[in-house]
Protein backbone atom coordinates (compact mmCIF):
# COMPACT_ATOMS: atom_id res chain seq x y z
CA UNK A 1 0.00 0.00 0.00
CA UNK A 2 3.07 1.96 0.41
CA UNK A 3 4.55 1.21 -2.80
CA UNK A 4 3.15 4.88 -5.06
CA UNK A 5 3.97 7.14 -1.93
CA UNK A 6 7.77 5.57 -1.60
CA UNK A 7 8.54 5.79 -4.96
CA UNK A 8 7.65 9.45 -5.22
CA UNK A 9 9.28 10.44 -2.30
CA UNK A 10 12.51 8.58 -3.73
CA UNK A 11 11.42 10.99 -6.74
CA UNK A 12 11.10 14.11 -5.14
CA UNK A 13 14.22 13.49 -3.17
CA UNK A 14 16.23 12.32 -6.81
CA UNK A 15 15.66 14.79 -9.03
CA UNK A 16 18.10 13.36 -11.34
CA UNK A 17 15.90 9.93 -11.29
CA UNK A 18 13.99 9.38 -13.78
CA UNK A 19 12.94 5.81 -13.29
CA UNK A 20 12.37 4.84 -10.04
CA UNK A 21 11.26 0.63 -9.01
CA UNK A 22 11.51 -1.93 -6.26
CA UNK A 23 12.11 -4.97 -5.58
CA UNK A 24 9.32 -7.63 -5.74
CA UNK A 25 8.06 -10.73 -4.26
CA UNK A 26 6.85 -13.26 -7.13
CA UNK A 27 3.91 -15.61 -6.24
CA UNK A 28 1.88 -18.23 -8.24
CA UNK A 29 -1.95 -17.58 -9.02
CA UNK A 30 -2.40 -19.58 -5.41
CA UNK A 31 -0.51 -16.51 -3.77
CA UNK A 32 2.06 -18.39 -2.61
CA UNK A 33 5.67 -17.14 -2.36
CA UNK A 34 8.01 -18.48 -5.55
CA UNK A 35 10.90 -15.99 -5.48
CA UNK A 36 12.23 -12.94 -3.97
CA UNK A 37 13.86 -10.63 -6.75
CA UNK A 38 16.08 -7.89 -5.75
CA UNK A 39 17.03 -5.18 -8.15
CA UNK A 40 20.22 -3.02 -7.66
CA UNK A 41 20.04 0.71 -5.91
CA UNK A 42 22.36 2.69 -7.68
CA UNK A 43 21.94 3.88 -11.08
CA UNK A 44 25.37 2.97 -12.25
CA UNK A 45 24.48 -0.52 -10.86
CA UNK A 46 21.34 -0.26 -12.81
CA UNK A 47 22.87 0.87 -16.08
CA UNK A 48 25.46 -2.38 -16.21
CA UNK A 49 22.80 -4.90 -15.87
CA UNK A 50 20.93 -3.40 -18.85
CA UNK A 51 22.60 -5.73 -21.29
CA UNK A 52 21.54 -8.55 -20.15
CA UNK A 53 18.26 -8.64 -17.97
CA UNK A 54 15.49 -5.80 -17.30
CA UNK A 55 17.00 -3.46 -14.65
CA UNK A 56 13.59 -2.89 -13.09
CA UNK A 57 10.32 -5.07 -12.62
CA UNK A 58 8.00 -3.26 -15.08
CA UNK A 59 4.43 -3.34 -12.78
CA UNK A 60 6.52 -2.04 -10.01
CA UNK A 61 8.24 1.19 -11.91
CA UNK A 62 7.47 4.84 -11.54
CA UNK A 63 8.86 7.87 -13.80
CA UNK A 64 8.50 11.48 -14.47
CA UNK A 65 6.04 12.49 -16.83
CA UNK A 66 8.12 14.80 -18.14
CA UNK A 67 10.84 12.65 -18.85
CA UNK A 68 8.78 10.26 -20.71
CA UNK A 69 7.37 12.81 -22.90
CA UNK A 70 10.72 14.01 -23.60
CA UNK A 71 11.97 10.54 -24.89
CA UNK A 72 8.19 9.66 -26.88
CA UNK A 73 7.02 7.06 -23.98
CA UNK A 74 6.53 3.48 -25.55
CA UNK A 75 6.96 2.93 -29.00
CA UNK A 76 4.52 0.91 -30.15
CA UNK A 77 6.51 -1.25 -32.94
CA UNK A 78 8.49 -2.46 -29.63
CA UNK A 79 5.14 -4.34 -27.86
CA UNK A 80 6.37 -6.88 -25.50
CA UNK A 81 9.61 -4.68 -25.22
CA UNK A 82 8.68 -1.43 -25.15
CA UNK A 83 9.59 -0.90 -21.55
CA UNK A 84 13.48 -1.96 -22.22
CA UNK A 85 13.36 0.20 -25.48
CA UNK A 86 12.63 3.14 -23.43
CA UNK A 87 14.45 2.20 -20.38
CA UNK A 88 17.45 2.34 -22.68
CA UNK A 89 16.26 5.46 -24.58
CA UNK A 90 16.18 7.15 -21.27
CA UNK A 91 19.16 5.78 -19.62
CA UNK A 92 21.19 8.23 -22.18
CA UNK A 93 20.69 11.44 -20.53
CA UNK A 94 18.87 10.31 -16.53
CA UNK A 95 19.63 8.51 -13.63
CA UNK A 96 17.92 5.12 -12.56
CA UNK A 97 16.87 3.70 -8.46
CA UNK A 98 15.08 0.81 -7.10
CA UNK A 99 14.34 0.78 -3.84
CA UNK A 100 15.62 -2.09 -1.97
CA UNK A 101 12.41 -3.02 -0.40
CA UNK A 102 9.79 -5.87 -1.64
CA UNK A 103 6.95 -3.36 -2.79
CA UNK A 104 5.00 -5.26 -4.96
CA UNK A 105 3.83 -8.58 -5.37
CA UNK A 106 3.72 -10.16 -8.69
CA UNK A 107 1.55 -13.19 -9.73
CA UNK A 108 3.70 -15.28 -12.43
CA UNK A 109 0.75 -16.53 -14.53
CA UNK A 110 1.39 -19.12 -17.39
CA UNK A 111 -1.56 -16.65 -19.25
CA UNK A 112 0.64 -13.89 -19.75
CA UNK A 113 1.90 -12.23 -22.33
CA UNK A 114 5.56 -13.35 -21.40
CA UNK A 115 5.04 -16.83 -21.80
CA UNK A 116 2.61 -16.84 -24.77
CA UNK A 117 5.19 -15.12 -26.92
CA UNK A 118 8.36 -15.80 -24.78
CA UNK A 119 10.52 -16.33 -28.16
CA UNK A 120 9.19 -13.60 -29.87
CA UNK A 121 9.74 -11.12 -26.95
CA UNK A 122 13.35 -12.46 -26.32
CA UNK A 123 14.65 -12.26 -30.26
CA UNK A 124 12.98 -8.53 -30.05
CA UNK A 125 14.63 -8.10 -26.81
CA UNK A 126 18.27 -8.59 -28.64
CA UNK A 127 17.23 -6.18 -31.02
CA UNK A 128 16.63 -3.56 -28.71
CA UNK A 129 19.78 -4.35 -27.49
CA UNK A 130 21.63 -4.16 -30.78
CA UNK A 131 20.04 -1.11 -30.97
CA UNK A 132 21.64 0.10 -27.53
CA UNK A 133 25.02 -0.62 -28.88
CA UNK A 134 25.34 0.62 -32.12
CA UNK A 135 22.75 3.79 -31.99
CA UNK A 136 22.75 4.59 -28.05
CA UNK A 137 26.47 4.13 -27.24
CA UNK A 138 25.69 1.30 -24.65
CA UNK A 139 29.17 -0.83 -24.31
CA UNK A 140 29.00 -4.04 -23.78
CA UNK A 141 31.15 -5.72 -21.42
CA UNK A 142 32.72 -9.55 -21.91
CA UNK A 143 30.34 -10.73 -19.58
CA UNK A 144 27.33 -8.93 -21.62
CA UNK A 145 28.59 -10.40 -24.92
CA UNK A 146 28.59 -14.06 -23.10
CA UNK A 147 25.71 -13.92 -21.29
CA UNK A 148 23.67 -13.12 -24.07
CA UNK A 149 25.30 -15.73 -26.66
CA UNK A 150 24.37 -18.31 -24.04
CA UNK A 151 20.80 -16.86 -23.68
CA UNK A 152 20.19 -16.90 -27.49
CA UNK A 153 21.35 -20.54 -27.84
CA UNK A 154 18.89 -21.63 -24.87
CA UNK A 155 16.16 -19.80 -27.24
CA UNK A 156 16.43 -23.08 -29.38
CA UNK A 157 18.10 -25.68 -27.49
CA UNK A 158 15.96 -25.04 -24.26
CA UNK A 159 11.98 -25.23 -23.71
CA UNK A 160 10.42 -22.02 -23.03
CA UNK A 161 9.29 -23.35 -19.57
CA UNK A 162 12.90 -24.44 -18.52
CA UNK A 163 14.14 -21.23 -19.48
CA UNK A 164 11.85 -19.37 -17.33
CA UNK A 165 12.33 -21.02 -14.51
CA UNK A 166 15.92 -20.81 -14.92
CA UNK A 167 16.03 -17.28 -15.36
CA UNK A 168 14.12 -16.36 -12.28
CA UNK A 169 15.75 -19.11 -10.56
CA UNK A 170 19.14 -16.58 -11.83
CA UNK A 171 17.60 -13.53 -11.23
CA UNK A 172 16.01 -14.04 -7.53
CA UNK A 173 16.80 -14.74 -4.56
Amino acid sequence: PERLEEQFLFLKKHPKVAIVGTNILIVNEKREKIWERKYPTHSEDIKKIMLRYAPFAHPSVMYRKKEFQEFGGYNSKMMLCEDIDFWFRIGTKYDFGNIPKMLLRYTLSKASGTHRNLREMELLGFKIKMNAILTLGYKPTIYDIVYNIFQFLSLWLMPAGVRVKLYNTLRSH
